[in-house]
């Protein structure tokens, strides 16, 4: 996984901002209640952290971030819409990381901020039980130690894909001193984030339920495969041509993964809660047949494997359209993928080795997938697969 530097002012202007968000002054708002007063009620510390589960899964499956797909050549487009053509062109370019850049704090920003607020709430909700010895009901039932679970499972993702995808950032937990906050790289952060899912599979209650939204949770059971996998990509995120420890216990991460999930973690839809955003651009198809972020080159080029039918990079010569994939062997290539000559949005002018004849279609849905009932693929079997692959082999 590539991972982002950003600017250190940047970070501290970020944090300047919650920090005078929640200074203390002489003057009541009424209209702003202290964290007593808008947590007075049970129900408002459930809404709170069942709220952080759902945004962190939604954010997964989001499409306002850092664009991995095109980093890693799964996706190409020369559209610069929100940035989307820095992270498919070639070479890679560097962050413009300057005040100026309107994109910056969507493409960039978008990780940085929603998973450090997520954090917030779980830390709200873990000085409540842990400082405060607060209990938390539904109606009769104490549901302290279940939310307290939710928390840390939250707080160690959030904290975790913050040390896959920067360079630095900052631990924060519900007893830390924001006047004293500093930097710590990603292995930190990372060895941070395995301790919360530790203590989060290790004080799971028998009767768990994680909700993934309202009218939809996953048991105990469910609950403690899913942390497993999710600690595994975890620490194998250290993993990435640094300068810091990069040293991983393989042996624990196959250990995790073969305790982790057996099947797609993969929640029903519920229209404008959760589904695939990113997904739903992916697969978007214009009315010439092409697709609006469609196929890296580099994928029929693999699948070809015969760089005179199917090169790395497209021709650059405007008179060539590549015809579709020969290769036939692998049957996924008819149902993953469809072909057409044209080309949608690809503009010769930004780079004709980035285009494409092929677009997503495997999960193609009438340009819709926020639809109830839809797949959301927040985390494949597969993938699972392809971390216990990596870690043995290396």
């Amino acid at each position: 996984m590539k991972n982002i530097k950003l600017n250190h002012r940047g970070l501290i202007l970020i944090l300047m901002f919650f920090a005078v968000a929640c200074e203390k002054t002489d003057i009541e708002n009424i209209n702003e209640p202290d964290r007593e007063r808008a947590l007075e009620s049970d129900s408002d510390i459930i809404s709170l952290i069942d709220g952080s589960v759902t945004d962190f899964f939604s954010h997964m499956i989001g499409f306002s971030s850092i664009y991995f797909e095109g980093l890693a050549d799964q996706t190409t487009t020369t559209n610069a819409y929100l940035s989307f053509w820095g992270f498919a062109d070639q070479p890679r370019n560097s962050i413009n990381n300057v005040t100026t850049n309107a994109d910056l704090g969507y493409s960039i920003g978008s990780s940085w901020g929603s998973l450090n607020s997520y954090i917030y709430n779980t830390n709200v909700i873990l000085g409540l039980v842990n400082n405060d010895n607060r209990v938390i009901k539904d109606g009769s039932s104490d549901i302290t130690a279940s939310k307290k679970t939710q928390a840390l499972f939250v707080r160690g993702l959030c904290i975790g894909y913050l040390g896959m995808i920067y360079d630095k950032g900052y631990r924060v937990d519900e007893n830390t001193d924001l006047s004293t906050l500093e930097f710590v790289d990603y292995r930190t952060l990372i060895d941070y984030a395995l301790s919360d899912i530790d203590d989060a599979i290790s004080s799971v209650p028998s009767d768990f339920e994680l909700p993934i939204y309202t009218g939809y949770s996953i048991n105990k059971a469910a609950f403690v495969k899913l942390a497993n996998t999710f600690r595994a990509k975890i620490a194998m995120g250290v993993k990435r041509g640094g300068s810091a420890d990069e040293s991983i216990d393989y042996n624990q991460v196959i250990s995790w993964l073969e305790a982790g999930i057996d099947e797609d973690f993969n929640p029903p839809v519920k229209k404008d809660v959760l589904f695939n955003i990113g997904q739903d651009w992916m697969t978007y198809t214009l009315s010439d047949g092409s697709g609006y972020i469609p196929v890296d080159q580099k994928i029929p080029y693999l699948i070809e494997g015969n760089p005179s039918k199917q090169p790395a990079d497209y021709p650059k010569d405007s008179s060539i359209i590549l015809g579709e994939i020969t290769n036939t062997n692998d049957n996924r290539v008819a149902t993953y993928f469809g072909y057409s000559p044209n080309f949608g949005y690809l503009r010769e002018s930004r780079g004709r080795h980035l285009f494409s004849n092929y677009r997503h279609a495997r999960f193609y849905t009438d340009n819709d997938r926020n639809v109830d009932g839809y797949s959301t693929n927040i985390l494949s079997k597969a993938e699972a697969d392809y971390l216990k692959a990596e870690a043995q082999f290396l």
